[in-house]
């Protein structure tokens, strides 16, 4: 709020001093930290609007701010289920943001588009860029940019899923220590909820409970987007179920909002699962089987094999809660 309204005396005082000429330019300035601003709301459709209108209006020639307004228009497209239009966002990102010189939005693009491949259930293909990523913040060493935080984090999860617990574990303390010296609570949130995760996997569930907490009470307070506090509230919902926590899950059920019936929000999608996880412990397999149905559609139309992934592997469970082994071993197998 403090920031918007700081944008709205900027534009003000642009309209009333500026001369014609320097004016275009700082009103697209201000335009692109709009966008920002109405992303960090958590209004996708909103920021693909004025993102467009930014760059219609941008002169060719200023590359840091359409580095930076293809960044937050790609991440707008993520949000809103356009995998194809947000990698190309991401590439377009890159390429402006490194001609500009500006590693921060550079990084940025990068980590994006990475998760953008990791999506799409390419692991080795993000994996490179992540690492392409961290080799250009470590050669601008005495200029590096917060922005490596998410590299870190997003590489763990990978690493995670490869099976290098340590190489996860020191890439996620990486992005911790970083976050924390820096200020960046988003980035902490979420290399905080890696963390418990990481904790969980190793069977440390008391240091899982500990971490996971600490994160959402993080998420809550900052009142950070969707994108970054829905994981780690999914994350917290796991872990109270495998605490034996079965009432704060179904009171968190209750309280979420979140119903089998929704139209279904690709931000909040690791709460949809942890729902499924929630209903599955409470002995109701139809219900489940519902969301996950409408789940899997969604992620399969959009291209987010990764997504398919963990709601067959939840489509698995649901018939062997109800002992119907046949349909669980081909969803598996699958």
């Amino acid at each position: 709020d403090e920031a918007e309204r700081a944008l709205r005396d900027a534009e003000a005082a642009i309209h009333a001093a500026m001369p014609l000429e320097q004016r275009e330019v700082l009103l697209s300035e201000a335009a692109a930290i709009g966008v920002t601003l109405t992303l960090n709301r958590s209004e996708p459709t909103r920021t693909i609007e004025l993102a467009r209108q930014a760059l219609a209006h941008l002169p060719a020639d200023q590359l840091r701010l359409r580095g930076s307004l293809m960044l937050h228009l790609g991440v707008a497209y993520d949000w809103t289920g356009q995998l194809a239009e947000s990698e190309a966002c991401f590439i377009e990102a890159t390429r402006l943001s490194e001609a500009a010189g500006d590693l921060q939005t550079t990084l940025l693009a990068i980590s994006n588009h990475a998760a953008a491949e990791k999506m799409q259930g390419r692991y080795r293909q993000a994996a490179a860029l992540y690492r392409r990523g961290l080799a250009l913040d470590e050669q601008h060493r005495s200029a590096r940019a917060p922005a490596a935080v998410y590299l870190y984090t997003d590489l763990a999860e990978v690493l995670y899923e490869w099976n290098d617990f340590d190489g996860a574990a020191a890439h996620v303390q990486e992005a911790i220590d970083r976050s924390e010296r820096t200020h960046l609570t988003r980035a902490l949130v979420v290399g905080l909820r890696l963390l418990a995760r990481l904790r969980l996997g190793q069977g440390d569930r008391d240091a899982a409970a500990e971490v996971i907490e600490r994160a959402v009470k993080l998420a809550r307070e900052q009142q950070i987007p969707a994108h970054y506090a829905s994981p780690a509230i999914a994350q917290q919902v796991k872990v109270w179920l495998a605490t034996g926590q079965l009432s704060a899950a179904a009171g968190w059920a209750r309280a979420s909002g979140l119903t089998g019936d929704d139209e279904l929000n690709k931000t909040r999608e690791d709460e949809y699962l942890a729902l499924v996880h929630v209903w599955l412990a409470l002995n109701e397999p139809d219900r489940a089987l519902d969301l996950l149905e409408r789940l899997r559609r969604s992620a399969q139309a959009r291209g987010r094999t990764e997504s398919v992934w963990w709601v067959l592997r939840l489509q698995a469970l649901a018939p062997a809660a109800c002992g119907d082994w046949q349909t669980a071993l081909a969803t598996l197998a699958q």
